[in-house]
Formats: structure tokens, sequence, C-alpha cells
């Protein structure tokens, strides 16, 4: 072929391809031109979807603030019963967190009963009818009402439930309390009759016939309780007000009293009886009675030790280590260490005392003497008595004696002594000629308050200031002194030291009968003249501080007086121009008078004053000495009540009773050690019920504090065992006990067991009353081992001579057993006095209580309610005055909203919420502290202060204040009055707590029923809103995901944009290539053909990228099966350049081809989200190999699709907020948030699937779960 035609046949095919490249350009240019109209509508797109979102956010917010405002408790389910969404309130309630999204609702059955919510939910999806029904707390035992009822979506198809709670424990509570106070008066142990005004008896509760029975009456004669002179008390009773009578009424051989109400609002009369009949007897005996015995409180000092010759082995007793100064058995006691505590000045007679009877073979001596302590070196007086014992060949082989630490009682006889002395010395001053004066002083002579009378008379009619000071400057009587000595001179202490000289000094050496004036040291003018007993000046009789009428006051002296000490110097002028001017007649006149009286004074006396005070101090000290007699009494009837007994073990209980009496503990043990085994076994016992005083018979030697004192040997003391963790006080704490002493009963060197006493009411015992205990167990523990020696060894009959003088005694003992059993006599009747009393308070306070839960039950109005109550407490309680305050916390005030009774006490009174002096009362303690606060002596408790003064005029004594709660806050105080101190006692104080919660009960429940009437319309409206809100959520939804089709599609140019890059590049290269390989002849018809075929695979590249592109953004229309590893493929095709710029690896993992059915292009949506986003992490985080795996798994259920990346994971905080809405992570620019959402919704809304993310070790991983058949 010639040369030309090949020519032309290539310029015809270039010609070709040049018109085909032309088609290429033109068609590129029409998708450039759809790629900026695009691009156009996607900005305007993006203009209303961000303001679709404003609104959307803003709907959802306010959904949100309801929810969260509501205090009604509601969960949202889906039709799988999955939780969706849910209120705080719903939060408290089930215990729900975040987590618990996407959980079943069955997840709770922990939580409420389940039994009927497992069958109501699901009838509820099926019959679409609401259902309400009442379930109940698993742990806490609430009550709730439940709701359950179904809501649509916009296409009107169920989509789910709503489920409601309402907390109606309180209600409940509120209808079981009703119902107790209903039943009150058939719950009452006493009689309670109710009759009309005739006397016929209309109730009466079952108490009553059961009384009557027991006294042998039947029904018949319930009348007896009703007064035969009712119709009287009737026509006399003012109708308009309630009245309360009280009479007593004999019924066979009891006595009840009565109190007999009547009610202007009840056409009957109620009368409550209680059983007087004990008092009555009481009253009776106790009337015989004529003698009334002190009972002894303070005990003896005593301590004891034991010798054993043969091993020479030295016992103390705890209290012999602390009389000497030293801590319980501190180290082991030798003869030695005694004789080194005892005085050295004494040291050879007490060793002599005892070394001289053991030689003289004395059975015993005593002897006092001086120790000193150890720990302070103080010297102490002790009186000590020592027994020996012999063998039977009569050797002295132990010797056991006491230690009395009698310090106080010698020092108490000694400053008795010393009293009566000077007593004596100044009687003698007064009776006799040659009495010494030197031993009194002016306050000795002058009857001061009889003279301050006498001259403050005197200065009422001459208005002179008048003072009586010792020689010692002492001020004993003062009268009209002005305030410029009072609150100037004295007050400074330089200038009052001028004041004492001047008192002193300038006055001495003025002889008797005369007077001397002169200046003081304050440049005021005083007179004075001496009051002088026989030849000894004691004290002087002034006058002053006065100016004479014709001087005149040096004011520039005082003011620089004034400057000096730091006066205010316009009060102190002030001061000074008030004090009294005389004239010289006068003050001579006066003084004249002030003479002739000191003259008297000089002569008359002191000596009445002064004996009654010496008469006084010798009754205190008589007294002081009556109490250690009464203890050492104690001590020795124990003594020889254990002596004396054949079995000492059997009246341990007698006589610890007494002890724990007179020590005034509540409980005592006494364990013996058994013999042959390891366990102490109870021998007495007193202050528990026999029914736990037999669980504890037996006790192991290592367990609880008696065996660890019978293991130990040694007393053991523990207070405030409240406080105390030590597992060995469980026994003590079971008690009640709040401070234990156990003592060891050793004789001999031998443990024979434990006593111990406990007192439930205070924390630690004195010193003095451990004393006791260790010598009552010293004594238990030597007269069990002397019964225990004279059974082994039988005695014979020099113990036996003991013995019967021991039992000599008895009379004596037994009077002091009668005087106890007639001052247990005149215990009871004040107790059943007492008792009386407190049990008509009770009666009344049972009506108040009784009044106030009807009121309670019939009343629904707050302002009502207070009102009711306060006039039953004031009119069926017999309160002075009940009153109501509420907080106004605005104001920092207590607000009077109510009272009845004695109102005029409330007017103008001013109670603050905080804690300042008019806080501090008991109504705002308990509005501060929410409970309760009595003052039982209103009129002189500190608190109650301010308003002192108008509780005297309104006659209150006591008052009691409850706090007010609602929904556990306080709100406000309840105050009841009484005209009587001590009023308010424990049984009361707990009716009261329960009154003050059944009108807290009252007023939570009525605002808990108006709260519910209001959440319930919240509810309904919420509901309505929220249906609305789901119809828009919808139609945005449709909006987000064409949105984010749109944005996919700006994804999707830029890939086709970076795909054409290389194939245009390739084919410009084809074109440039002709004209060259032309010039050099090496163009034939192969090269050309070959290069024509190149081009066109190029172009259809190109055009096939265009139709992916088209078939991405083109919706399915119907679900249609498809297989995923194809739409895998499609999409990994689709950003294949994007990834690979970025070097990042892609793998597909599937065993076997998987299909399912959907929407692929929707479903090819989310991978490319997906892909892009791990994209967009990678070039974040600059991940060196950066590789996305794509594994998918299929099996007879579902299949699922994993992406997983290795791009360091998504933060915990944020991994549960990636599918909502508008959340990202990325730049404005970059991100619009809506993704994720959409991919959540495509796959979970669309395909019935479910979306999920988790972070793995590596990275991320993204979860695609599609059943099969959905």
């Amino acid at each position: 072929m010639a040369p030309d035609k090949v020519v032309r046949q290539l310029e015809e095919q270039l010609q070709s391809a040049r018109e085909q490249l032309q088609l290429v350009t033109e068609q590129l240019a029409s998708v450039k031109k759809d790629f900026i109209s695009v691009s156009q509508e996607l900005a305007t797109s993006k203009e209303e979807l961000q303001s679709l979102n404003k609104e959307l956010l803003s709907a959802t917010t306010d959904l949100e603030n309801l929810l969260a405002s509501s205090e009604n408790a509601v969960v949202f389910l889906d039709r799988w019963l999955i939780i969706r969404r849910y209120s705080p309130a719903m939060a408290v309630i089930l215990g729900l967190t975040p987590s618990d999204l996407g959980s079943p609702f069955g997840c709770l059955r922990d939580v409420l009963d389940w039994s009927c919510l497992a069958g109501d939910l699901p009838a509820a999806l099926e019959n679409l009818f609401p259902i309400e029904r009442e379930v109940s707390s698993i742990k806490e035992g609430s009550v709730f009402r439940i709701r359950v009822f179904p809501y649509r979506a916009p296409d009107k198809r169920i989509d789910g439930l709503v489920v409601s709670l309402s907390d109606i424990t309180q209600h409940k509570r509120m209808e079981e309390k009703r119902e107790k106070l209903a039943s009150f008066p058939l719950l009452n142990p006493n009689p309670v009759v109710e009759a009309d005004f005739s006397g016929t008896v209309t109730f009466y509760n079952p108490a009553t016939v059961t009384i009557l029975n027991q006294m042998g009456l039947g029904a018949e004669s319930i009348s007896l309780f009703i007064p035969s002179d009712l119709q009287t008390v009737v026509h006399f009773w003012d109708a308009s007000n309630e009245a309360t009578f009280h009479r007593e009424v004999q019924i066979g051989d009891r006595v009840y009293g009565e109190s007999v109400f009547l009610a202007p609002q009840s056409d009957s009369v109620r009368i409550y009886a209680y059983d007087i009949t004990e008092r009555k007897r009481a009253e009776e005996a106790l009337r015989t009675s004529e003698d009334r015995l002190k009972r002894a409180q303070e005990i003896a000092h005593l301590g004891s030790w034991e010798l054993d010759l043969a091993t020479d082995l030295l016992t103390w007793s705890d209290e012999v280590y602390r009389i000497f100064g030293l801590q319980p058995q501190e180290f082991r006691a030798t003869y030695e260490a005694f004789l080194e505590r005892v005085h050295p000045d004494d040291r050879s007679a007490v060793d002599a005392a005892y070394s001289d009877s053991i030689r003289d073979g004395r059975d015993s001596y005593q002897i006092e003497h001086r120790i000193v302590r150890e720990d302070t070196g103080e010297v102490r007086l002790v009186h000590e008595k020592c027994e020996h014992f012999r063998n039977a060949a009569g050797t002295i082989i132990r010797s056991i004696g006491m230690v009395h630490d009698i310090t106080e009682r010698k020092r108490d006889e000694e400053a008795l002594r010393e009293s009566e002395q000077r007593v004596s010395r100044k009687l003698e001053c007064i009776l006799s000629p040659e009495g010494d004066l030197e031993d009194l002083d002016l306050a000795d002579i002058v009857d001061v308050r009889s003279l301050h009378s006498l001259v403050q008379n005197f200065n009422e009619l001459i208005r002179m200031p008048i003072g009586l000071i010792d020689i010692t400057g002492n001020v004993l009587v003062s009268v009209g002194w002005q305030d410029v000595c009072t609150k100037f001179h004295r007050a400074h202490p330089e200038s009052c030291r001028n004041c004492i000289e001047s008192d002193v000094l300038l006055s001495a050496g003025v002889p008797h009968g005369e007077y001397r004036f002169y200046r003081c040291k304050n440049n005021l003018w005083d007179v004075a003249t001496p009051i002088i007993v026989g030849d000894k000046h004691f004290g002087n009789l002034f006058m002053g501080q006065f100016l004479f009428e014709d001087e005149q006051l040096d004011y520039e002296y005082f003011r620089s007086q004034a400057q000096r000490y730091g006066y205010d110097e316009q009060e102190y002028i002030a001061a000074l121009e008030t004090v009294p001017r005389l004239s010289r007649e006068t003050l001579h006149t006066a003084m004249t008078f002030f003479m002739e009286l000191a003259d008297i004074l000089s002569k008359l006396g002191y000596g009445n004053l002064k004996l009654a005070r010496s008469l006084s101090e010798r009754d205190m000290l008589m007294e002081w000495l009556e109490k250690t007699s009464a203890r050492l009494d104690l001590l020795a009837e124990t003594a020889g009540r254990l002596l004396a007994s054949e079995s000492p073990q059997e009246i341990v209980d007698e006589l610890c009773r007494k002890v724990m009496s007179f020590l005034d503990c509540h409980v005592f043990f006494n364990y013996l050690v058994e013999d042959g085994s390891n366990r102490l076994h109870l021998n007495a016992c007193a202050g528990i019920p026999a029914e736990e005083a037999a669980k504890i018979v037996l006790l192991d030697s290592e367990v609880a504090i008696c065996g660890r004192v019978a293991r130990e040997g040694c007393r053991i003391v523990v207070e405030n065992i409240i406080d105390n963790s030590d597992p060995r006080t469980a026994l003590a704490r079971s008690c009640g006990v709040t401070a234990y002493a156990c003592h060891p009963l050793i004789a001999h060197g031998r443990l024979l067991g434990t006593l111990s006493f406990g007192t439930r009411f205070r924390t630690i015992f004195t010193d003095d009353e451990l004393a006791v205990m260790k010598a009552v167990a010293d004594q238990v523990a030597i007269a069990m081992e002397r019964k225990r020696g004279e059974e082994e060894l039988q005695r014979g009959r020099e113990e036996l001579e003991v013995r019967v003088a021991v039992r000599t005694a008895e009379l004596a003992r037994t009077v002091n057993v009668l005087r106890d059993e007639v001052h247990a006599h005149l215990v009871t009747e004040q107790v059943l006095r007492e008792k009386e009393e407190m049990l008509l308070r009770l009666n009344r306070l049972y009506a108040v209580l009784s009044e106030t839960g009807q009121a309670i039950v019939r009343i629904s109005d707050q302002e009502e309610l207070f009102h009711e109550i306060c006039r039953i407490a004031v009119e069926h309680g017999g309160f002075r005055l009940a009153w109501v305050g509420m907080k106004d916390n605005r104001n920092n005030v207590v607000e009077v909203v109510s009272s009845h009774g004695e109102t005029a006490y409330l007017g103008g009174i001013e109670i603050t919420i905080d804690d300042t002096q008019r806080g501090q009362g008991p109504t705002g303690v308990v509005l501060r502290g929410g409970s309760y606060h009595i003052c039982n002596d209103f009129l002189n408790d500190p608190l109650t202060l301010p308003w002192q003064d108008r509780a005297r005029k309104c006659g209150i004594r006591a008052s009691a204040s409850i706090a007010l709660m609602q929904n556990e806050e306080v709100i406000g105080a309840l105050t009841l009055y009484s005209d009587t101190e001590n009023f308010f006692d424990t049984q009361q104080v707990e009716l009261l707590q329960q009154m003050g919660d059944d009108i807290s009960f009252a007023l939570g429940n009525l605002l808990q029923e108006r709260l519910r009437r209001e959440a319930e319309q919240a509810l309904q409206e919420e509901s309505a809103e929220r249906l609305l809100a789901m119809e828009e959520l919808r139609q945005k939804d449709q909006l987000l995901l064409q949105q984010s089709r749109q944005a996919a599609m700006g994804e999707m140019l830029g890939n086709i944009a970076h795909q054409w890059r290389q194939p245009l590049n390739s084919l410009g290269l084809i074109v440039q290539e002709l004209p060259i390989m032309y010039g050099l002849g090496k163009m034939d018809k192969g090269y050309l053909e070959n290069n024509v075929q190149k081009a066109k695979q190029v172009i259809f590249h190109m055009s096939q990228t265009i139709d992916d592109f088209r078939n991405f953004f083109t919706p399915n229309k119907a679900k249609v099966p498809f297989e995923i590893g194809e739409v895998i493929r499609k999409t990994l095709s689709l950003v294949e350049n994007s990834l690979l710029s970025q070097r990042i690896k892609t793998s597909v993992i599937m065993a076997r081809e998987a299909s399912i059915s959907g929407y692929p292009n929707e479903f090819s949506q989310v991978l490319l989200n997906i892909l892009l986003n791990a994209r967009d992490a990678f070039a974040e985080k600059m991940i060196a190999e950066p590789q996305i795996e794509i594994a998918v798994a299929t099996d007879d259920v579902a299949t699922s699709i994993t992406v997983t990346d290795n791009a360091g994971g998504i933060p915990e905080e944020i991994l549960g907020r990636v599918f909502e809405p508008y959340f990202t992570t990325k730049a404005s620019d970059k991100g619009t948030g809506i993704g994720l959402f959409m991919a959540k919704t495509i796959i979970e809304k669309n395909m019935n699937g479910r979306l999920s993310v988790s972070n793995t070790r590596e990275g991320a991983a993204f979860r695609i779960e599609i059943a099969h058949g959905s």
C-alpha cells in the first residue's frame, strides 16, 4: 500500500480518535457541569439541613428537658422490648445507666416484680390497649403504679411501648395508718366506753368486757363506767366548747380513774378508764410509814493483800497498787516493795508491828501510818489491819490484811476539829473580855446584809455615797457610789490601786470616835471613821466620793487624768459633774451619825452569823461522815452476811443486788470456776431476762470479759462500751451495758470465779465505786474460800464461835432490811403517783393522736389541717398553746400559719431560722436539725431567754417542738406548750414523734397527690408532643439521608476526578506519540491499531467509571437480594485510588459468598462512610502502616460484616456518641457528623439489622449484623 494511503488511513483513524476524544471531552464537560450543579444543590441542601438541624436540636433539647424536669419515671421500649430512652426519674428508681441503653427491659427482673410485667408488656403490643397495675420493688419494698401503653410511628405502625412508674408507697402507708388510727379505741388495753347524753351505752372496746369478766361481772355491768351524775354534768356543760372531767369509780374491789370527754360536734360522751387500784392500796400502806432512810452514796477506798509465809509469796489487790500510786499488777509485790512505799519516818514502826505480831503469836494487828505515792510523791495516810492464819500445828502460815486510804477522812476530821476550835475561839472573843480578836475580820463582826439595808435607807434620805471597807481594802458595803468611781476609777487597774491605797493608807491612824477628811489619790473628797474593837482596827466607815459646795471643779486636772488612764473624756467629765456637792455643816452632821454607827458596830456584832457558818460547816462534815459510815456499814454488812452464811455462793445474789442498788448499777454477774474444766458456771446474776441468762450459764474461759479475767486473774474495767469494738465486749453490749467492771475472786492465790457489775446510763465508774466493787469481790472470795476451808479442814469450835457471834448481829441487820423495805414502799408510792399522772397525760395524748389521725383522713387542705391539729392539741390534749410555723427562707424567719390557745404569746414574736439568739430556741433548733426538741423548764432554759417574759405572762412552763417534713425536707414545726414543768417524758416524746411523722406523712401525701395530678397532665402533653416530634424526626431522617448521599456524591466526584487523571494522562501520551512516530517513519498499521485499541480501553474505563457513579447514587426502590462480596468489591473500587494515595492496605476475608436482602446502594453507602472515616483517622493520626480489614461471616441465623482498622480506636468518653446526628471530631469543613448516624439509620431502620462499634487492641471495629429473612 502506498505511503500516502497509509497516511490518509492513519489521519482518518486519528480524526476518529480525535472525535471520540472530543466526545469524551464533551461528556466530561457535561459531567463537570452536572458536578457543579450538584455541588450548588449540595450547598443549598446543606444550608437547609443546618436550619433543620437547629430545629431538630431544639426539639430534641426540649424533649430532653421535659423528661429531665418531670418527676415521672418514663422508659421507652422498642417492639422487641429493648430500652431506647428513659427519664432521670426512671434512672433513679430502676438504677439505669447509659450502658443499659440497648438492653432488654427484662434485665430489670431483679428490681421489679416481673411476674406480671412478663405478660403485660407483650399483651399491650398485641392488643394495642393501655395496661395499668400495681407492682412492688424487690429490695426496697416500695410500691409503684405502672402504666403501659403502645405508641405509633409516623407511618401509623406500632413502634414500641411507653412504660411509666408512679411511686405510691407513701399513699399505701397512709392507707395503713388510716386503718391503724381507725382501730385505736379497739386496741386500747384500757376500757373505752361511749354513751349518749342519757347514759345509754353506744360503744365499748373489747378490753372493757375482758376486765369486767376478770372481776366476775358481765357485759351488762358496762354501765358502771358511766357517771351517775352524767345528766347533771351535761346540763351545766357549755356545749359550744369541749370539756374534760376526771373522776374515780369503785367497781368491785378495783378502783378506776376516768377521763370523761364532751365534744360539741358529737352527741355522745367518751369515757377513758384506767386501773389505779394498786396506787390506792400503796397510798394506804404508806400512810403507816413514819421513818424515811437516806441511802449512802459514798464508798471507802479499800485494798487487800495476802502473804504466804511458806513460799514468801505476797499478793496485792489492784486497789493496793492504786493506793500506792502504781499501775495495777505493775510488778510482783514483795514485802520489801511494800516497805519502800511506807513513809521513811513510819517504816520501822510498820515493820515492827508485823514482825512483832508474828514473833508474839498474835492473831491480828492494826496500825495507821503514812505512805508516799510512787506516781506523784504525795503523802497519804492509811489504816492497815491484818489477821494471821495457822496450820493444824498452830504455826502461822498465812497473813491476810487490808489497806484503807483514810487521808480524806483524816483531813475532814482535822478540818472539823479546826473549825470547831475556830468557832470556839471566836465565841470566846465575843463572850470573854480577855478574848483575842486577832482571829476575827470585819466581816466576822458586822452583819453586812443588815448594815447594807440600813445605809441604803440612809442614802435615800441624804443622798450621800457610803461604804464599809476592811483594813485590806475589801469593800463590804457600797451604797450610792457614783459612776465616776464604779465606771472609771475602780474599773481601771492603776486608778483602782489609787482607790485601794486611799482606802487603806490615807484613812489609817484615825482615833476611835473621830473622823478624817482627805482627798483620795484620784482627787475627790472622802471622809472616814474607824471601826475599832478592843485595840484592833478592823476597818473604816467611808463616805465619798464628793465635792464641797464652795469648791470649783479642776477640769484641766481631770481631763489630763482621763488621758492618762484612757477614759472617754466626755463621759468622764459628765460623770464628774454628777458627783454630789455637800455643805460642810451637812457633812459634819452626817459624820456625827456615822461615828455613832461605827461605835455601835464596834460593840455589836457578828456572833450569830459566824456561829451559823461554823455550825453549817460542821453539819457538812458530819454529813460526809454519815456517808462514809454508810459505805462502811454496807461493806461490814456484806462481810458479815458472807461470813455468817452456810453457803456464800447462794447469798451472792441477794447481797450483790443490794450492792448493785447502792452503786446505781443495773446488772451483775457472778461466775464460778468449774473444777476440772476450762469453763465458768453462772452462779448468780440480775438485770437481764431469765431466758437470756439461760443462754450464758456456761462460758468458756477464752471468750467474754469474764473469761479473760478468770484466765489472767486481774480486774478489767471497760468504759464507754458503745465505742469499743473488742469482740469480748459483745456479751456486755448485748445487755445494754455502757460501762462494765469485772473482778477476779481470788483467795489464798486460788481463783474461785469472777464478780462483775455494769451500768446502762453511765460510761465510766468512779474510783470509789470500783473500790467498793473490789472490796465486795475480795469479801466474797474470802468468804467462799473460808467456807471451803471450813468444809475441808472442819475448823471446828473457834470458827463456830465466830459464826455464832456474827449471827448474833443478825438482828441489827434485819432492822436495816426493814428500813430498806420502808424506803422501797415510799419509792413505790412516788412511782405510782407519777405513773398515774403520766397515764392521764398519755390518755390525753392518745386522744390527740386519734383525733389528729381522723383529721388527716378527712381534710385535704394543708391550712385547714394545721388549724384543726392546733385546736385538737389544745382542746383534747390540755396544752396551753399549739401553733404551726413554716420556714420563710427568703426573710430567714419563721412564719406563724396557724395557732390555738394562749395566742397572746405569739403577738409580735420573732423567731429566726439561722443559728442566732432568736434562732436558738426549740423551734429554730428543730427547723435546723429536722427532729424534735423538748424544753421541760422553759423559764430557766438559756435557749428560751428571749421569750421567757412573755412565757411567764402566758403561764407557759414547758414546750415540745416537732419537725414537719415534706419529701424528707423540713418545711416547718409544730410547737406545743404546757403549764407544767417537766411535763414531757419519754413515752410522750415517742407519741409526739409519731404525731409528727403522721402529719409529715400527710403533708407529703398532699404534695404527692398534687404533683401526681400535675405529672399526669404533663405526661399526656409530653406524649402528644413526642408523637409530633417523632413525625418531624422521620421527615428529617429522610432529609438527612439525602444529605448524606449528596455528601457522599461530593466525595465520589473527587474520587472520579482522581481516577480520571491517570487515564487522561495515558490518553494524552497516546495522542502525542502518533505524530512523533509518524515523523520517524515508524508508524504502521499494527502500531496504529495497537494504539487505537489502547485509547478505546482507556475511554471505556472512563465511561465505566461514570456508569458506576450513576448507579451508586441511584436509590433502590425496593429490597432485592444481593451478594455482599460484590457490593464490597464495588465500594472498594470507588475509593481505591483515594486509599492507595495514602498507602492504605485493604483486605477482604470471606470464607464463602453470602447473600442478603436489602438495598445494595444504601448498603454500599454505609461501607463507604466507614471506609472514609477510617481513611481520615489514618491521616489525622499519621499511622505508619495503615490497614483496613473487612471480614464477612454467615451462619443459619444471620450474616455479619466487620470493618476493622489499626488507627488507634475511638476515645472511650465519646464511643457511645459516634452514632448521634451532627456529632463529629473533625473540623467544620471536613465533616458534618451525619455519616455514621445515617449508616445506623440505614442498617437498623431500613434493613432491620444492627450496627455497633467497639475498640480493639489496635483500632476500631464496626460490626453490621443482618438477620436472614429480614
